[in-house]
């Protein structure tokens, strides 16, 4: 972890992901300090997958990063630990000017299924970025909040491009056969 070179850096954290050795935690979350933007998007992706808690608060301050990527990531890294308690923060995110944020955080909101994130998700079905519009529709229907079936319906309806209108379909069709939640 402490090479010169970046790509040997990122290797590195990539190699303990893969192995999921939580000993590493402390180490990995010390790299989103790095000065190479690759190798702090790898830490916080990661950290993530090693689904250790502890790496909360790092990863919550990676959510102000300067890069883009590195805030996908660290919205990624959060959905997958899992803690409802990072649901506003994520919220938050879904304002970032970088699309590929927005769809990031998305897709973490979706994993994490909390219905508190509805009435963000259902404006981002009107981005003028499909991965945003496709995000926003798989994360709905992963949280399976039947309250969003008008808007991913409107979404469907609107969308021109076919390929897009698909998925947005597909994600329409989940939620409609997803057990009602109160």
């Amino acid at each position: 972890l402490h090479d010169q070179d970046a790509d040997v850096r990122a290797a590195v954290i990539d190699a303990l992901g893969v192995l999921g050795d939580k000993k590493a935690d402390q180490a990995i979350t010390a790299m989103l300090k790095d000065p190479v933007e690759f190798v702090r998007s790898a830490a916080a992706r990661v950290l993530g997958q090693l689904g250790d808690s502890s790496a909360e608060p790092a990863l919550v301050s990676a959510l102000s990063d300067s890069s883009s990527s590195v805030r996908g990531a660290a919205a990624m890294g959060l959905g997958q630990l899992n803690d409802p308690k990072i649901v506003p923060d994520l919220i938050n995110l879904l304002r970032d000017g970088a699309p590929d944020v927005r769809a990031a955080t998305a897709n973490a909101l979706g994993l994490l299924k909390d219905k508190r994130a509805v009435p963000s998700l259902e404006p981002l079905l009107k981005e003028d970025y499909s991965t945003v519009r496709v995000a926003a529709a798989l994360a709905l229907a992963d949280i399976g909040d039947k309250s969003a079936l008008s808007s991913i319906k409107d979404a469907v309806s609107k969308e021109k491009d076919e390929e897009i209108r698909l998925q947005i379909s597909n994600a329409l069709q989940r939620l409609e056969k997803a057990p009602h939640k109160e």
